[in-house]
């Protein structure tokens, strides 16, 4: 079985969304960068992330859902805003 094409740029990662997951990453996608508008884009584990000093937060579209995944150290310093929300425990492992 051939190994899947792998994305190389978040332009190429828009291509292959239909037009409703489209839309909702490039909101997405204006609103990270009205919020920091140093950031810059990348593919990084396959997926689109924002980086500013390091990355902020990656974003895919899944085939049921969308994925919102910010880097650990978000995760950490919202822990007690975040407690009613199933977040990752990941973040333990980057202290």
């Amino acid at each position: 079985m051939p190994e899947p094409k792998k994305i190389k740029s978040v332009e190429e990662y828009t291509t292959q969304l239909d037009p409703e997951s489209k839309q909702v990453f490039q909101q997405f996608r204006e609103l990270v960068k009205k919020l920091v508008p140093e950031c810059s884009e990348k593919i990084s584990y396959g997926m689109p992330a924002f980086e500013y000093k390091g990355i902020l937060v990656w974003f895919a579209v899944w085939k049921s859902h969308y994925g919102l995944y910010p880097h650990p150290a978000a995760i950490k310093h919202f822990t007690e805003r975040l407690k009613n929300y199933q977040t990752s425990k990941g973040y333990r492992d980057w202290e």
